[in-house]
Parts: C-alpha cells; sequence; structure tokens
C-alpha cells in the first residue's frame, strides 16, 4: 500500500513542481524581455558602427542610452544596474555616462579584472546568466565577499554583424534569494538554479547539486522531466525558457510519504497496544484484575459511532475493533487508489500551463484513472478573485466548498473540471458539443458572476472567457485567450468578458518628469504632497477608462520606483515591501493602488523612525505571534499592535511565506495544543483555552481540518 500511495505521489508531485519552476522562471523571463528590448533598439545599434562618432546626432542617441539604462535600472524589480561594453573593450555605457571598463570595474570589484573582461567580451548568441564571485565595494569603502549575478547578451548593429559589443544586466542577489521564499514548499527540498553545465546560479542550499548529478541519469541537464531514484526520492528537472537555465528539484520521500507515514505509525502503535490489551485479558481471565482496564473499554464504545449491542462480551468487543482497524486500511487504499478527480485537475493544469510533460501523464494516468475527453469543443473560463482580508484569510475553510457548490449548479452538465492554476485564480474548464451552446454558456457565467458576488461578501470577481477551442489538446489557447480578456477590459467595467479585440486602446499617462518630480517631494519630505502627486496619477487615468493592462503598467512602473528608493534606504524594508506583477497581478484598481500606496506608507514610516527598517516587518509579526499565540489574537489585533494594516501584513505573509497569517497562526496553536493533549491530563476545553481559542466547538473544528481528527481521537492515539 505504502509502494502505491509513494507511485501516485510521484505523479502529482509534479503539479508542484511545475508551478513552483514556472514561478522561478518569470524572473529570469522578465529579465529576458527587458534585454531584448534593449538589443532591438536603435540607440545601442548605432554605437559601434563606423563613423559613429562623426554623426551630427551622436550626443543625443549616447543621452538617449544613459536615460533609457537610469530609467530601467530605476522601475525594474531584481535589477541593480545595466551597463555596454563596446566590442573593442575600450567603452562601457553605463546609467551615469561612458567610462573606461577598469574605471567601472575597480569602482565596484576588487579581484582578477582580465578574467572579468575574458567573461564580458565572449560572444553570447543567446541570453547567458553567470553567477561571478567577486569582493565588491561597500558605500564605505570596505570590501565584502560576495557574487555578482549577470545576463549577457551579444548586441549586434545589423546584418553586417560588423561592430557590436556585451549587453548586461546586473540582477539583484536578494532579489534572486527571494525566489525561494515559498517556505512550504522549500521545506526539505533542494531547490538550484543552474546553467547546462551545472554550474549553480542560485540555490537553498549552498552544497548538493553535483551528488544530484552523479546519481541522476546521464545527461540530466539536457532533458526536462521526472525521474524516480531507488530509495532516494524524486528529481525533477525544467528547463527555463530564457537562456541555457535548468531548475533542478530533488524531493526526497521522506518528505512526500511524511503525512503517511507519520499516520501508519499512529495507527501500527494503536493496534499494537490492543492486541497487548487482548493477549493480556485472554491470558488473565479474571475480572477483579481486569476491572482497571475496563474503563478504557466503555470509553471506546462510548465513543465509537456504531456501539456493539449490551450484549457484546468486552473481549468480543475488542475483537471487533481491531477488525475494525483492518477494514480501515483497506478503506484508506481504496481511497487513496479512486484518485482520478485530482488527476484530471493534473492534466488540465498542464494543459493550461503549456508544460510539455502532459502527453507523459495522459500515457500514464489515461487508462489507469479512466481519463479520456470526448470529440468536441472545450474552453476556459478564467476567474479572478478578489477578497477583502477577513474573507480572504478565512476563504478555503467557510468559502470554497461554497464556490464549488455554485459552479457545479450553475454550469451543470458542461462542466469538466474546476482547476486551480494560480493563487486567486480558478479556471472553469467546460464542453459543448455544438458551438451554438456558446450564448447559453455566457448566460450562465453571467448568472455565476452575480451568485458569487452575493454569497461571498467582500468578494470583487472578474471572469474572462476564452472562447472554444476543437480538442482538449489546444486548451491552453483558450486559457490564454481568457486571461486576455481579462487584460484587455476597461479598467472601471465589473461584469464578465466574453469577448476582446486586439487593439491598442487608450495608453497610460504619466508626467515625462514623473520621477525626478516625485523624488524631489520625498527628498524635501513632501510626503502629502507626493502621496496627493501619486493619486492624481490613478485618477486621472481612471478618468480614461483604460484597459486594465495599462493601468496595471501604470501601476508597476510607480510602484517599481518606490522599490527602487526603498531599497536604497533599508535592504530590509525592501524584503517588505509588497511587489507588483505585470503578468499576473490582475487585481482591480483599488487593489493596485493600495500596493502602491503601502509601499509609499514604508518610506514615510522609515523617514520619521529609520530605526525602525533594521527588523524586518515580516520577523516582528512571526515573532509576535510566536510569543503570544496562547492569547485571544487574530490578524486585526497583531496588524493594530505592531503599527500595520491587516491588509499589508496579510499580502506580505503570502508573499514571503507563501501561506495565510490564519494559517501559520492556527498551526501554531494547533502544534502546541498536540503536545499538551499527549503530556497533560487536562480537558479539551481547558486546552482550547490554553493555546488561544474561545471556545472548545471551534478548537475540534480547526483540528479536525489541520489533522484529520478530533483531539479526543489524537489523544486516545498516545501509546
Amino acid at each position: 500500500m505504502r509502494n502505491q500511495i509513494k507511485r501516485i505521489g510521484l505523479r502529482e508531485q509534479n503539479v508542484y513542481i511545475d508551478a513552483y519552476a514556472s514561478s522561478l522562471d518569470n524572473v529570469f523571463h522578465n529579465v529576458s524581455n527587458l534585454m531584448q528590448q534593449l538589443g532591438n533598439g536603435v540607440p545601442l545599434s548605432r554605437v559601434s558602427r563606423p563613423g559613429y562618432r562623426n554623426a551630427w546626432d551622436y550626443l543625443s542617441n549616447e543621452q538617449e542610452i544613459f536615460s533609457t539604462f537610469s530609467l530601467l535600472s530605476s522601475v525594474s524589480n531584481g535589477i541593480n544596474s545595466i551597463f555596454f561594453l563596446t566590442e573593442d573593450g575600450e567603452r562601457c555605457y553605463t546609467a551615469a555616462g561612458i567610462m573606461t571598463p577598469e574605471t567601472y570595474f575597480y569602482n565596484r570589484y576588487t579581484g582578477n579584472y582580465d578574467e572579468w573582461m575574458n567573461i564580458l567580451t565572449a560572444v553570447y548568441r543567446s541570453i547567458s546568466i553567470k553567477r561571478i564571485p567577486q569582493e565588491k565595494k561597500s558605500a564605505e569603502g570596505e570590501y565584502y565577499a560576495a557574487s555578482t549575478i549577470y545576463a549577457l547578451q551579444t548586441v549586434k548593429p545589423g546584418a553586417s554583424q560588423m561592430g557590436g559589443g556585451t549587453l548586461c544586466v546586473c540582477i539583484d542577489e536578494q532579489f534572486v534569494e527571494s525566489m525561494f521564499a515559498n517556505a512550504e514548499f522549500s521545506y526539505g527540498r533542494q531547490i538550484y538554479v543552474c546553467n547546462r553545465g551545472g554550474e549553480v546560479i542560485a540555490a537553498n542550499m549552498q552544497e548538493g547539486i553535483q551528488e544530484l548529478l552523479s546519481i541522476g541519469p546521464e545527461g540530466l541537464l539536457e532533458k526536462e522531466g521526472d525521474f524516480e531514484l531507488p530509495q532516494k526520492g524524486l528529481l525533477s528537472c525544467r528547463i527555463s525558457t530564457t537562456g541555457d537555465l535548468r531548475y533542478l528539484i530533488y524531493t526526497p520521500f521522506s518528505v512526500l510519504m511524511e503525512g503517511y507515514d507519520r499516520f501508519v505509525l499512529i495507527l501500527n502503535l494503536f493496534s499494537v497496544f490492543l492486541m497487548v490489551m487482548l493477549i493480556i485479558l485472554g491470558y488473565l481471565g479474571s475480572r477483579s484484575i481486569y476491572r482497571p482496564v475496563q474503563n478504557i473499554v466503555e470509553l471506546l464504545r462510548e465513543n465509537h459511532r456504531k456501539a456493539a449491542p449490551s450484549e457484546e462480551s468486552e473481549t468480543d468487543f475488542i475483537k471487533n475493533r481491531v477488525l475494525d482497524i483492518v477494514s480501515a486500511n483497506y478503506n484508506l487504499q481504496s481511497a487513496m487508489e479512486d484518485s482520478s478527480p485530482l488527476i484530471l485537475e493534473t492534466v488540465l493544469f498542464k494543459l493550461m500551463r503549456g508544460n510539455p510533460s502532459v502527453m507523459e501523464t495522459l500515457e500514464s494516468t489515461a487508462e489507469q484513472y479512466g481519463i479520456s475527453f470526448e470529440n468536441g469543443l472545450y474552453g476556459a473560463f478564467v476567474i479572478r478573485m478578489e477578497l477583502q482580508t477577513d474573507s480572504d484569510e478565512q476563504f478555503e475553510s467557510l468559502y470554497d466548498g461554497k464556490l464549488h457548490e455554485i459552479i457545479s449548479a450553475i454550469i451543470d452538465q458542461r462542466l469538466v473540471s474546476v482547476v486551480g492554476t494560480r493563487p486567486d485564480e480558478y479556471t472553469v474548464v467546460v464542453y459543448s458539443a455544438a458551438a451554438e451552446d456558446e450564448n447559453g454558456l455566457k448566460e450562465a457565467f453571467a448568472l455565476l458572476h452575480a451568485e458569487l458576488s452575493g454569497e461571498i461578501p467582500q468578494s470583487h470577481f472578474v471572469i474572462g472567457f476564452g472562447g472554444y477551442v476543437s480538442s482538449v489538446m489546444e486548451l491552453r489557447k483558450s486559457y490564454l485567450n481568457a486571461l486576455n480578456a481579462i487584460r484587455h477590459r476597461h479598467i472601471n467595467d465589473e461584469g464578465p468578458v466574453f469577448e476582446w479585440f486586439d487593439e491598442d486602446g487608450i495608453p497610460y499617462c504619466l508626467p515625462a518628469d514623473f520621477d525626478a518630480e516625485l523624488e524631489a517631494m520625498l527628498r524635501e519630505r513632501q510626503f502629502d504632497v507626493a502621496r496627493a502627486y501619486i493619486g492624481s496619477q490613478f485618477e486621472q487615468n481612471l478618468k480614461n477608462n483604460i484597459y486594465m493592462i495599462e493601468y496595471l503598467q501604470l501601476c508597476y512602473t510607480i510602484n517599481g520606483f518606490l522599490l527602487r528608493i526603498i531599497r536604497g534606504r533599508s535592504t530590509t524594508l525592501y524584503r517588505d515591501a509588497i511587489r507588483i506583477d505585470p503578468n499576473t497581478s490582475l487585481y482591480s484598481a483599488q487593489r493596485l493602488n493600495e500596493i502602491v500606496f503601502f509601499n509609499f506608507h514604508l518610506l514615510e514610516q522609515y523617514d520619521a523612525n529609520p530605526s525602525a527598517g533594521m527588523e524586518s516587518a515580516i520577523e516582528r509579526v512571526v515573532n509576535y505571534v510566536d510569543e503570544h499565540f496562547a492569547e485571544d489574537i487574530n490578524l486585526t489585533i497583531v496588524a493594530s499592535n505592531l503599527g500595520y494594516t491587516s491588509g499589508y501584513i496579510s499580502r506580505l505573509f503570502k508573499q514571503a511565506r507563501g501561506v495565510k497569517f490564519t494559517d501559520y497562526l492556527n498551526r501554531r496553536r494547533i502544534g502546541h495544543s498536540k503536545s499538551l493533549l499527549l503530556t497533560s491530563n487536562k480537558t479539551v476545553k481547558q486546552i482550547a483555552c490554553d493555546v488561544g481559542f474561545n471556545s472548545a466547538t471551534l478548537f475540534i473544528r480547526i483540528f479536525e481540518r489541520y489533522e484529520g481528527i478530533t483531539p479526543g481521537e489524537f489523544r486516545r492515539l498516545r501509546p
């Protein structure tokens, strides 16, 4: 049975690995897009052309390069600087102007200059990511050991291939390290970002990749897939869409089987305990000696839902309970084998995310789990969900089931599956035998939008339809069209978006000197004026009712400028800032504005009390919860006591820890309650009070949700 569960775990694990690798790839994909934009631009292509410096407009061309480098360095998340080294190695273009490579190098590093130049002057026909060990120079002029992550690409001026140079983007190390912030996924795993040769670019641990490469299959980094290592675990390799990067993830069997092994251990201990009791009772056979354990028998009888008839003897009762445990083992195996819905979701998830291993998954699971797709039309509806803080924190426990019930009731027989494709995003896959059903489906989703908004309080839903495709294998096309429909809705529209046209709308407007004006206001500590200035830009673009994609780009630009300033003030403060992803942060205008002003408030707080930036906000919250979890606290109380807003703490917790604040608080309380249940004789009500729950009923419900059994059942499993 354990081997069967292990095989299922190995097959299903790649869904989570695909999602995590995709999140890693987004970081480098954004850098790749930036480099392509720069490399294909006219200003850089002119630099090394013959007679360039004799051209009358070369000064304006160079000023455009300096301005572009400065702007992109300030608004792009995770980028420290950008420079361009001409092919002859004589000039280095930076945001600050032109300098010699020696000046650029020795102003920042110490070490082997020739080795650094050899790396920069090599030919990179595609984008290449390299990690270069150096000693960096601090603001105080002192050197310290560090590494620099470079994205490199050779730029040619045109078809003649004469001249050119190397474009380099220096990626922020702390930004790269933040890729491993998902502690829940990273726990117990070894995660490496490396190149085709096995050189580590980033990792959640410094050693171990050579051992994995030695025990993995030959040519591991040349192919994408999941490889089972006998008696060890699952070794997964994903190939990046950027350069020659590889994402290598090792998941030990101990991580896959941890929950099951713990359950089996407890179950076996309980079985052994009952069998020993049965042997002792049969051997002694004396009612007087048997009396001390009779209370235990009565307790078992009392708590069992189908208690035995009163004439059943205690010995027979215990025998039957042992048989019940054996039966439970078979039921557990049957439940694990009946995983068809989960496997179906895995297949659909891979189809929509464009995972290349989807055919492999279908071949290995279709026959075993009875998964088949009929001929007909398939479509994807994307539901982007945005909840207020209280509803968001309690969504899984209070509203997730209701959401699925509403979808099943309204979509009815058209429904194939509901797949969680991203955080706060569900994709509803529908089937139709004929195209004329599309109008009826649109009416159903209009009703669904109204029902969800009415049933789930403090909620905001945006629904986009990507149209039908002729085969389920083309489902990704419908999924991407649905996302584009959402991106191209007007920012003030509320209803579902069923169709869109790929045409240019009104672009977002931002003054050309916006960054200079805002920086001057912040330098003069005119925070009220700066806040109103940012707000006026939001208001103007909302009046224009621009597309969602344009408003998102506006907020991304302003937020990126604030992040650049925050990073210059304090790296600790920078970790506490909330990011906006131009590809996935498909929020309402109100939510996007809130994020920008969250970060603005961080700057304002730091200016008032610079020492406050010495301790990370997430660390303060975690320390506070660890010290006060046994008290009557919640998100609102913690945020108020620490001087934050509940919305900020909720978003920061999901960004930094990968879990919701309420989940962390509940797990902290449940963990302590388990210790009390095993080591004390306190009642369940007393323990509930001791760990911070205001009622035993709430404690029992939360305990059962996280552990699968009630506190009383957990206590009776102790040896």
